[in-house]
């Protein structure tokens, strides 16, 4: 049975291809994600690794990790390596698309209503749902 702070980080191929949704239930999780995007931002931690983060079960992959890069390559998100049937997932964002992403997880802050944003499309090679209290 999952906790109500529980985070479910969840891979699979949907109806636009292969997909992470990241299903949030707590505004302090969600929080700490914005936090964690600003460290990244000014360098003060090199990459954050979902794995790492607390109250955390991730599914259909054992890694997610966001990097900052400066020289973005497409796409931008991709398996790094499929080891014992165990795949580990790379998502590299540069300086203005991490502030994006800090902009659309505002967006669920602000809203006293359940809600999702879409934080890469189908181009980018994984299609990443953030989704708050749905």
């Amino acid at each position: 049975m999952r906790s109500i702070s529980e985070t479910i980080i969840d891979y699979y191929e949907g109806a636009y291809g292969y997909t992470i949704r990241m299903d949030i239930q707590m505004e302090s999780w969600l929080t700490s994600l914005k936090e964690k995007i600003f460290e990244l931002l000014r360098g003060d931690i090199s990459s954050i690794d979902f794995s790492l983060m607390k109250d955390v079960r991730i599914s259909g992959i054992s890694s997610l990790e966001l990097l900052k890069t400066d020289n973005l390559v497409f796409p931008c998100i991709r398996s790094i390596g499929i080891e014992n049937s165990s795949i580990s997932i790379r998502w590299l964002q540069d300086e203005e698309q991490l502030e994006t992403l800090v902009g659309l997880i505002d967006g669920l802050l602000d809203s006293d209503k359940p809600g999702h944003q879409y934080l890469t499309n189908e181009e980018d090679g994984i299609l990443v749902e953030l989704a708050f209290r749905e």
